[in-house]
């Protein structure tokens, strides 16, 4: 078992709010962070799996009578999403008995869930995302969390084939019975090949209109579709940086795959070694990278990349408000540089910080204004400092 490092967020938050919960994709390790940190509450708690008949029947018979009886323990309630009902019943016994750590609520992917126990529960529940293992929480194993992603299974098992064969599965489930629970409209097939498109475009502007041809749907779908996927953690899209720089700017979102394992299996790279000869290499580590960034900054700021019309990209641009904290650029080496027209667009968005972000664990230098540093450096160093 791998610590998360979410447990000192989460006990954090358990001390002022009477009910958390932790969302994020199925298999991710959101039950055993519930349960670690009921252990180290040293506190007795019951955990009811609402996929569970017999669970699921506890709490929707007679629920107020059972939930009275359990106020002196920590109630989890996994895959809360299915009994949408419960939220106006635990606001009542929190009100009647208001203490912190009385609740903690598993979900897996539901925007219904947030939206529902945001309003319901408002001021009394404070919510945790669980992404992929971090590369702190990988330790010297970064280039096997690239190549396999950070659901803790498919990291852990030595196994190529256990690899594939558990991603085959959680596709299965993900398109024949998750999505479906979401309210997602789409066929399992059509949002099969819709995941499988959309591997191939990692990283890349999101062409709506090449997506709805290909797929024979509408554009405005295939938008629908697509917010499924991203209440559903499998992708990330992250959206242009446009202020009054006098130029003309793309305003097209990017696509990613938020999960380099999952990305690698789509791709059907089967190995480290294939990642580094694989036509998608650059756009795989950058995906890497932004997940990366995006989880350990979490909402202290906001993710951004520039790109003009003709000229210069910058990959990602680190805001907070209207004032921009770092310009990123992703290279595989250290030994890359920027462009002459790169370096201009770096200079033009007025950074306070510029940052070469690669893969090489011994880079660390400056070039001018700008940092080149490997990724783990960034996040684990540079990125901190960045956000106090």
């Amino acid at each position: 078992m791998i610590d998360r490092h979410a447990i000192l967020q989460l006990e954090k938050l358990g001390k002022h709010f009477p009910v958390l919960a932790i969302t994020g994709p199925r298999q991710i390790g959101k039950t055993t962070l519930a349960k670690q940190y009921s252990r180290n509450l040293k506190k007795q708690f019951i955990y009811l799996d609402l996929e569970s008949s017999r669970d699921f029947e506890r709490l929707s018979v007679a629920p107020q009578l059972f939930l009275e009886e359990l106020a002196d323990k920590l109630v989890i309630i996994d895959e809360v999403q299915r009994l949408k009902n419960i939220f106006p019943l635990l606001r009542h016994l929190v009100d009647v008995k208001r203490k912190p750590q009385r609740f903690l609520l598993l979900g897996s992917a539901s925007p219904d869930m947030i939206r529902d126990s945001s309003e319901t529960l408002a001021g009394r529940i404070a919510f945790l995302e669980l992404g992929g293992l971090s590369i702190k929480e990988a330790g010297e194993k970064i280039k096997r969390l690239w190549f396999r992603g950070g659901f803790p299974i498919p990291f852990l098992t030595g196994d190529n084939e256990i690899r594939r064969t558990w991603f085959e599965n959680f596709l299965f489930t993900y398109v024949q019975r998750d999505l479906p629970a979401l309210g997602s409209p789409a066929s399992p097939l059509v949002m099969q090949r819709l995941i499988q498109m959309l591997a191939h475009l990692n990283g890349q502007l999101l062409n709506l209109s090449t997506i709805s041809r290909a797929l024979g749907l509408s554009v405005n779908t295939v938008k629908t579709y697509l917010d499924f996927l991203e209440h559903g953690y499998l992708v990330r899209r992250i959206q242009p940086w446009h202020s009054n720089f006098g130029k003309r700017i793309v305003k097209t979102p990017k696509i990613y795959i938020r999960d380099s394992g999952l990305l690698h299996h789509l791709l059907n790279v089967n190995s480290e070694g294939d990642v580094f000869s694989h036509p998608a290499v650059g756009f795989s580590f950058e995906s890497f990278a932004v997940e990366q960034i995006a989880n350990a900054t979490g909402k202290r700021a906001e993710l951004f990349f520039y790109k003009e019309h003709v000229g210069g990209e910058v990959d990602l641009v680190i805001a907070r408000g209207i004032h921009i904290l770092a310009s990123v650029e992703f290279k595989l080496s250290s030994g890359a540089s920027l462009t002459k027209q790169g370096n201009k667009t770096f200079q033009a968005i007025r950074a306070k910080k510029q940052f070469i972000v690669t893969f090489d664990r011994n880079s660390g230098y400056n070039a001018g204004k700008i940092k080149i540093c490997s990724l783990d450096d960034f996040v684990n160093r540079e990125l901190p400092a960045l956000l106090k």
